[in-house]
């Protein structure tokens, strides 16, 4: 049994982008002024990143209470097919970005 902490770490991260997108676009553009919303996101990307490697085993391991830990904290990315297309996409490009740095 693997958990989900790096699965959560992933989530955090992602749901901290689509907040800091949306706020951004609020005004139909996105543009300097708005840096400063991308800051929470970043500081969560390294704990993202420093356990990608775990989240496919995680997923594949879930558990039914781990399920619903999960649609509880994060229950727009685990209900909504868009967010969890970029859930994927993230995963997969912090696990081969990972992967390159790690050779």
């Amino acid at each position: 049994m693997y958990g989900i902490n790096e699965t959560k770490d992933v989530l955090k991260t992602v749901m901290a982008f689509v907040e800091a997108f949306k706020a951004a676009n609020e005004d139909g553009t996105l543009n300097f002024n708005d840096v400063g919303l991308f800051v929470n996101p970043l500081v969560t990307l390294p704990n993202a990143f420093t356990g990608i490697s775990k989240v496919p085993h995680e997923l594949e391991d879930l558990t039914e209470e781990e399920i619903v830990e999960l649609t509880a904290t994060f229950g727009d990315i685990v209900e909504d097919e868009d967010l969890q297309e970029l859930f994927f996409h993230f995963v997969s490009f912090l696990t081969t970005l990972h992967g390159l740095l790690k050779n």
